[in-house]
């Protein structure tokens, strides 16, 4: 089976990669490796709204609370066709007052004449996902802050022992370019011990610290991330001053993970022997 998918994957025609700039994708050569993206939206659609959370869903479930997600879509009025694909939250298992935080684009600017259809559902793991309610409202009235509404739950959850609502906004956006860095993580002491199949090293915990060649790594990726925002900012005229590009830095001082480091590496060292020192002349001669 791995087989057939990795042909598989070998036969399928490359991807068109994404808009990159000239430093897309460089390797520092010491094991970081940054990826710079240009996400370029300027010609699409932005109207996002975050679904926050909502307060007092009924209960439906028979042994526990409900588990309860959003999915939402505009409609166009008084027909309620959809004029955008539904669009869903994850799902917040076991509680009445989830909070979701999600951000949704629904790529459309809705006019007057459109409204945000938002359902309220309950997550089922052995059977089909239920209906709570839903609520219908008016692109004008979806503002920047956030709002509550109340959600009209339906005869099939009619368990409820309060008034069921959903908060929502509208969330601002920009027509800009967003730029989004990929970054690996330096050389870490399970790195090194995986390299070397040292298995007690990698068992022996959980959290392990970059080692002396991840942290070599990781102060070369500041320097030349200072030195990076350093050039952009003379190219683009900037008025504020900045170290010059050959000046002394400060020296980074020993953080959590170095100290860690050393001390792993001290344990792991052999125990020193003692010195042997000669006696001295005096007491060779009173010997």
């Amino acid at each position: 089976l791995l087989d057939r998918q990795a042909l598989s994957r070998c036969q399928r025609p490359p991807r068109s990669p994404p808009s990159l700039s000239p430093r897309a994708a460089c390797g520092l050569g010491m094991g970081i490796a940054v990826s710079r993206a240009v996400l370029n939206t300027q010609h699409t659609s932005q109207y996002v709204i975050e679904f926050f959370s909502a307060v007092d869903v009924p209960k439906t479930d028979l042994l526990s609370e409900s588990d309860p997600y959003l999915r939402a879509r505009f409609v166009s009025t008084p027909d309620l066709n959809g004029c955008t694909p539904w669009e869903k939250t994850p799902v917040i298992w076991d509680t009445r007052d989830p909070v979701w935080r999600s951000y949704r684009n629904f790529g459309l600017v809705p006019t007057a004449d459109h409204a945000l259809m938002v359902e309220l559902w309950d997550a089922e793991k052995f059977s089909e996902n239920q209906l709570i309610g839903h609520v219908l409202i008016p692109a004008a009235d979806i503002t920047m802050e956030l709002r509550e509404y109340s959600i009209e739950v339906t005869s099939s959850a009619s368990k409820q022992d309060g008034r069921c609502r959903v908060n929502l906004r509208r969330v601002p956006t920009s027509d800009s370019p967003r730029v989004l860095y990929l970054i690996r993580h330096g050389e870490s002491v399970w790195n090194e011990a995986r390299s070397e199949l040292a298995i007690h090293r990698m068992l022996s915990q959980v959290d392990h610290p970059l080692n002396l060649t991840g942290i070599e790594q990781a102060q070369h990726l500041r320097a030349m991330w200072k030195k990076t925002a350093e050039a952009s900012l003379t190219e683009a005229g900037s008025s504020g001053t900045s170290p010059a590009h050959g000046g002394s830095a400060k020296r980074p001082t020993r953080s959590g993970s170095l100290r860690r480091t050393l001390s792993w590496k001290r344990r792991q060292a052999p125990p020193a022997t003692p010195p042997v020192t000669a006696e001295p002349p005096a007491a060779a001669a009173a010997a």
